[in-house]
């Protein structure tokens, strides 16, 4: 079988449903007001590397992401709570922050005992992700002798393979105990930077892939059965800007209706995996 990205409008899914009945609309309410005073179990988490575009992809999943996008937001510090929508039932999605050493408590909520988790998110960027500071920007340059996009990308690109096994251990852990999560999803982010290379990321962040972010998805499918865990890659474009560094450029090659198509595909191909895996 081919590996192919996953997509809704290879299941026929309608992303626009009129009339979705009374316990769908008190459902999304009571999800809302949970998420207003950070209240109850998480039902989906957000996870991924510093720099990869949670923020502002769950921005986007949620209408508030025009002002992420204009605010360029920092590094996220904390866990983040949201309400959002997929497909007809609403969710309680948790964003924990890329930095492991911040992420103590969110974990402990997220994975301890938690019966609620239905899937996990976790967003990559095929080691597209800038340095948030000058300060770090000039450690990486002059301490660590990277100056080249490509030469950071690779160094990206090992701590994000690290952030992905992080994150197996903590699945495998709740799995073991509660049989939780049911699906994950590995979102590849920034696909306006590569799209004419998309083929190759695809290979690289596909379970049925090569190289070793592939295997570690493969050991875990393998480790929990495919039919117990879900495993998708799913293309996403959270925003459309060129990515810089130490004066060299990539340009973003997405128009801005291109992007947001991509974002909808991801969104209601994020809706098929949880409606059909609750």
């Amino acid at each position: 079988m081919p590996i192919e990205w996953f997509t809704a409008a290879r299941y026929g899914f309608t992303a626009a449903k009129a009339g979705y009945d009374y316990r769908h609309a008190v459902q999304r309410y009571w999800t809302k007001a949970k998420a207003f005073a950070d209240r109850g179990e998480t039902q989906i988490v957000i996870t991924g590397s510093p720099g990869a575009g949670k923020t502002v992809l769950i921005g986007q999943m949620h209408g508030k992401a025009r002002t992420l996008y204009y605010e360029n937001p920092d590094a996220s510090l904390g866990v983040e709570t949201d309400a959002i929508q997929f497909g007809q039932w609403g969710k309680l999605v948790r964003t924990l922050p890329g930095q492991t050493n911040l992420r103590t408590a969110g974990e402990i909520d997220v994975y301890t005992n938690n019966t609620s988790l239905e899937g996990v998110i976790h967003v990559v960027d095929w080691g597209y992700s800038a340095p948030r500071t000058p300060a770090v920007l000039a450690s990486l340059v002059n301490k660590d002798g990277i100056r080249t996009i490509d030469q950071l990308r690779e160094y990206n690109l090992r701590i994000e393979l690290d952030s992905l096994k992080f994150e197996l251990a903590n699945i495998r852990r709740l799995f073991y105990s509660k049989r939780r999560p049911k699906w994950l999803v590995i979102a590849v982010n920034k696909v306006d930077l590569f799209y004419n290379d998309a083929d190759r990321s695809l290979v690289y962040y596909h379970k049925d892939g090569e190289g070793l972010f592939a295997s570690a998805l493969k050991s875990l499918e393998t480790d929990l059965g495919a039919s117990h865990l879900r495993i998708e890659t799913i293309q996403v474009c959270a925003s459309e800007e060129n990515f810089e560094y130490n004066g060299h450029k990539v340009a973003s090659c997405l128009e801005r209706g291109q992007k947001d198509k991509i974002l909808r595909d991801f969104v209601n191909s994020v809706a098929i995996i949880a409606e059909s895996n609750q």
